[in-house]
């Protein structure tokens, strides 16, 4: 029997590892997609301002 209870109280915790797991997931992806844009909009910018500095130099 002791084994089992083990078991019962163990399923609680579990569960609760698992609910916290997929909040921090979604925050990271999140986290992630933020990130992505970031990078992307920093590589346009970028490219615009080199787009930029040709425009003029050979103007």
């Amino acid at each position: 029997m002791s084994n089992s209870t083990t078991v019962s109280e163990q399923l609680p915790n579990i569960v609760n590892l698992v609910e916290t797991y997929n909040v921090n997931k979604q925050r990271l992806d999140d986290k992630s997609k933020s990130l992505t844009y970031v990078a992307y909009s920093t590589f346009a910018i970028v490219v615009l301002i080199i787009f930029h500095i040709f425009s003029i130099y050979y103007r």
